[in-house]
C-alpha cells in the first residue's frame, strides 16, 4: 500500500473509531433498561445529546452535544500524536506531554485512567 493510500486508510479508521465511540459514549455506563429510561428506546439510531456528570459522581453535570467522543477517542488521538512521521513511537512524549495535557480535558475518564495519567513518567 502506498503511503498516500495508507494515510487515507488511517484517517478513515480514526474517523470511524471516533464515530463508534460517540455512539457508545452516550450509553456508558448503562445497561439496556438504563438506556431505555434515558432515551425511551433500546437502540440508538444516531448520536444524541446527553447530560453527564464530569469527573465524578458529585461533580458538575453538563450537556454534551451529539457526536461527543469520550476519553477513548481522546487517548487514541494522544497516542497518535506520539507517533513520528517515520512510524517510530516517542516513548517520552506520551507520559510527559500528552498525559499531562489530557488530564485537563479528559472527558468521561474513569478513576483508573486518571490515576494512571497522574503517575510519574517512567
Amino acid at each position: 500500500m502506498k503511503s498516500g493510500a495508507r494515510l487515507d486508510a488511517v484517517r478513515r479508521f480514526a474517523r470511524w473509531a471516533a464515530r463508534g465511540d460517540s455512539l457508545g459514549f452516550i450509553t456508558e455506563p448503562a445497561d439496556v433498561p438504563t438506556v431505555r429510561r434515558r432515551r425511551g428506546w433500546q437502540s440508538l439510531p444516531d448520536t444524541l445529546p446527553r447530560r453527564r456528570r464530569i469527573a465524578g459522581r458529585f461533580r458538575a453535570q453538563v450537556l454534551l452535544p451529539a457526536r461527543t467522543c469520550s476519553d477513548d477517542t481522546q487517548l487514541r488521538l494522544a497516542t497518535g500524536r506520539a507517533i513520528h512521521p517515520d512510524g517510530s513511537f516517542d516513548v517520552g512524549a506520551l507520559p510527559s506531554v500528552e498525559m499531562v495535557a489530557w488530564r485537563a480535558y479528559a472527558l468521561g475518564a474513569g478513576r483508573a485512567n486518571l490515576a494512571a495519567a497522574q503517575s510519574p513518567a517512567g
